[in-house]
């Protein structure tokens, strides 16, 4: 287990580096907290794979994207729709 010390490289001496002292409990906190965030985040990707929603989807919205003028002498992105 990670958070208890049990992975030791046992190769490693102190003057190594951070990773490889074993005294640093923080260093595996947050790898023990990254795997168990991945894991959540797989999970909900499988669980929206296995269990699809049926979602509405508006058809009747026309959004149309244009230049237009922006101030005196600039050029913006201008959005024009009908809902």
């Amino acid at each position: 287990m990670l958070v208890a010390g049990g992975a030791k490289d046992r190769s490693c001496d102190a003057s190594a580096s951070d990773f490889c002292s074993g005294s640093r409990s923080d260093l595996r906190a947050v790898l023990t907290l990254d795997g168990l965030v991945q894991t959540a985040g797989a999970a909900m990707f499988i669980a929206s794979i296995m269990l699809p929603r049926k979602r509405l989807v508006r058809e009747d919205i026309t959004v149309s994207l244009a230049p237009s003028p922006m101030g005196r002498d600039g050029y913006g992105l201008g959005a024009i729709g009908t809902f």
